[in-house]
């Protein structure tokens, strides 16, 4: 009997092990290039971003011969919190990725800083890449925002025009660049800024109270990831004072914002995805040059909210209906 239940547990032992020696073959046989990829945030414009980027890295691999499939990406999200950017980072810099691709600027930076140069880090829509100065092994591409034809948008629907309201994270620092050229554009076009910090998403709808309080006529959205994660507080707010918000992308429209002069965020991803290929095969540098798309603007506006809000667009202005998930 004994001699049996020892005959058994060999044979346990045995599959176990041979099981354990497959595994352990097939995952060395593998032999995948790792790819990182941060994304800050869950709202639409970044999973755009990342879409863009991962088609983008496909066609520049492809391109140059390269099997996609030899080639594994880990997506780490942080979850809007600049402690998880640092955590995600670390973490894949110790499975020694080749190449981090990181969306917006918490995420780049956090990339950036703990790769010391060490890991070339391809960034995608950050507004303002002059906040990097000094780091090296970097390069990537640029969201900054049409304000001059923001402007003209907002004022195609609000003729007499006065007080735009904004939001923005304090800790953010392309929003805190955004403000100040806003100010300088609305003042070109008489316009005043009405503008209330936030320190995290919580904040918002009180925010939002105090910019209807100042009589704003319309909110403008930045490209600040913050205030973009939390429209839903604003639209709260806003629709029941009956004031139209202006996104700063198309996706904000879909969600029930009224219009906005809207960057491709999947083109701007694909473009940033065939860099970061291009640098993994070593036919470019990641040497700070940054991508941009000053003619690749649209115009987009919500008819249903537009209705909802008695607005109309001037007659001889051009913009695109986009009515999905209009609420």
């Amino acid at each position: 009997m004994k001699n049996s239940i020892k005959k058994i547990i060999s044979a346990v032992f045995s599959c176990v092990t041979v099981c354990l020696c497959a595994i352990s073959f097939v995952g060395c046989g593998e032999n995948k290039t790792l790819i990182g990829i941060m994304q800050y945030g869950s709202h639409q414009s970044l999973k755009n971003c990342y879409d863009g980027i991962e088609s983008g890295l496909k066609e520049g691999l492809e391109a140059s011969g390269k099997n996609f499939g030899d080639y594994e990406i880990l997506l780490k999200n942080d979850n809007s919190d600049p402690s998880v950017s640092q955590v995600n980072a670390k973490n894949l810099i110790a499975r020694k990725v080749a190449i981090i691709g990181a969306i917006a600027t918490p995420s780049a930076a956090a990339a950036i800083n703990n790769a010391a140069g060490a890991i070339p880090v391809v960034y995608c829509a950050v507004t303002n890449p002059a906040v990097f100065d000094g780091a090296e092994n970097y390069a990537g591409s640029s969201d900054v925002l049409d304000l001059k034809s923001q402007i003209e948008l907002i004022k195609a629907f609000i003729p007499n025009l006065q007080k735009i309201g904004v939001l923005y994270t304090l800790t953010e620092a392309n929003s805190i660049y955004q403000i100040e050229l806003l100010k300088a554009e609305a003042a070109k076009q008489n316009v005043t800024v009405v503008e209330k910090g936030i320190n995290t998403a919580s904040d918002v709808n009180m925010a939002s109270r105090y910019l209807v309080s100042q009589g704003v006529d319309c909110f403008t959205n930045l490209t600040d990831t913050t205030v973009v994660g939390a429209l839903d507080a604003i639209l709260s707010v806003t629709n029941d004072e009956g004031i139209p918000v202006f996104g700063s992308e198309v996706e904000q429209v879909k969600k029930g914002c009224l219009a906005s002069v809207s960057l491709d965020y999947v083109e701007l991803g694909r473009q940033t995805g065939i860099l970061m290929a291009d640098i993994l095969l070593g036919k470019e540098k990641a040497d700070k040059q940054c991508l941009t798309f000053g003619t690749n603007y649209k115009n987009y506006y919500n008819s249903s909210v537009a209705a909802n809000l008695h607005l109309s667009l001037s007659a001889n202005y051009t913009a695109e209906i986009t009515d999905t998930e209009a609420k």
